[in-house]
């Protein structure tokens, strides 16, 4: 990436062994599905996926911007996905996207239900980001993609409701009494 300084640091947070739910600034989410080094910038989740957090400025150095803020970015097995505004949103929304990755290799069972709403809001966002896309460019070559993807995401969402909806009729009916 010529022009554009990316620096994996250390986040100062502590170990990934360590509790989350303190430093974490989206809802304590969980942070377990992904096995981070001790620096936290690098992390290998449970079905194999590689992250990268990452803070970089989002213009060229070059840029007449110099307003422009640095924000921290989210690699998945080396390719650009998304950025976070800190590195708690960053580890969080990398756990929401391994989440993703669980659903759809259908261990949803391995989740907890924290971690399916997580994946919930995680594909809710992409959702709402290809449809924006797809109103605000209907001629792209690319609208077939888009087209693609909407349908792709739209299953997802079902699936993830379809899953959280059953957990919640299973702990209804496991904290309902029993008949004598």
């Amino acid at each position: 990436m010529r022009g554009r300084h990316l620096e994996t640091i250390r986040l100062g947070l502590p170990h990934p062994a360590a509790d989350y739910g303190r430093i974490c600034t989206m809802k304590n989410r969980s942070t377990d599905l992904i096995e981070w080094d001790d620096a936290l910038s690098q992390g290998l989740g449970c079905s194999g996926t590689r992250y990268t957090l990452s803070y970089a400025q989002p213009f060229d150095e070059r840029s007449l911007d110099r307003s422009a803020r640095r924000s921290w970015l989210i690699l998945v097995d080396g390719s650009y996905v998304c950025s976070a505004e800190s590195a708690q949103d960053a580890l969080a929304r990398s756990e929401g996207l391994e989440a993703l990755r669980s659903v759809l290799q259908g261990r949803c069972d391995q989740l907890s239900d924290e971690h399916c709403r997580v994946a919930d809001l995680i594909a809710s966002e992409m959702l709402q980001a290809a449809t924006e896309a797809l109103s605000l460019s209907p001629h792209l070559e690319a609208e077939g993609d888009l087209l693609r993807n909407i349908d792709v995401l739209h299953a997802l969402s079902s699936a993830i409701h379809s899953e959280c909806l059953n957990r919640q009729r299973e702990s209804k009916t496991d904290a309902s009494p029993r008949p004598n």
